[in-house]
């Protein structure tokens, strides 16, 4: 009986190790939906193509443009037309997307845009990977901070949403309400707000004196 109890026991246990295992991988791996006005799937080719208001969704990943290109069950995507991505209040927007839907790791080009609440950043192609929340943007990079007034320009922008830290590099001109920065590198902290400018580095600031004098002469 001991053993029989033992048995029972051990199984139980065995059951309840899968249940859990089952439950963390569909938790790390959540299901792919994908819903459009026209869908074609080419199995022998292993491709899948949504044309007309398409979604896709991804655990807390929300995707819409007008025609999405899929393969590898569903793994690499090609996304065009009013691409739009949505992540815990975060969005990115594009003409153009490349996405591994399970790296999370992707391409945008085509007017490329990240906002958030309090920020924009624009350029011409941006690499982004949204599981680590790492950006890096090339050629006319622009950064506008609304709630400071803080606005930047520069060839090249890594940017690290875990640290709140943007590094811009390349001819480098960044404002601050009316004070005007140029720098080669600038690192900028979103969360304090903090300006580091390296290189050879110019700071302008406008005559209080004459402004003050001016506001006196209306």
């Amino acid at each position: 009986m001991r053993n029989k109890s033992k048995i029972a026991v051990l199984a139980l246990s065995v059951l309840v190790l899968v249940a859990l295992s089952t439950a963390a991988v569909a938790k790390t791996n959540p299901d792919l939906e994908l819903t459009a006005d026209e869908l074609l799937i080419d199995d022998s080719n292993a491709e899948v193509i949504a044309i007309g208001n398409v979604e896709f969704s991804r655990g807390n990943i929300k995707l819409k443009a007008d025609k999405l290109t899929a393969q590898q069950e569903l793994q690499m995507i090609e996304a065009e037309g009013n691409v739009v991505v949505n992540q815990l209040g975060r969005t990115l927007t594009a003409q153009h997307l490349q996405l591994n839907s399970q790296t999370e790791i992707g391409i945008l080009t085509g007017s490329p845009q990240y906002k958030t609440e309090e920020m924009l950043i624009q350029g011409e192609k941006f690499r982004f990977d949204l599981q680590t929340g790492k950006l890096t943007v090339n050629d006319q990079v622009y950064l506008e901070n609304k709630k400071e007034a803080i606005t930047a320009e520069a060839e090249h922008l890594s940017y690290d949403r875990a640290k709140e830290e943007a590094i811009l590099t390349g001819n480098v001109v960044a404002h601050k309400g009316e004070r005007r920065m140029t720098a080669e590198k600038m690192t900028i902290d979103l969360e304090t707000n903090k300006i580091k400018a390296e290189g050879r580095t110019t700071l302008i600031v406008p005559n209080a004196n004459q402004k003050q004098g001016d506001q006196n002469a209306d």
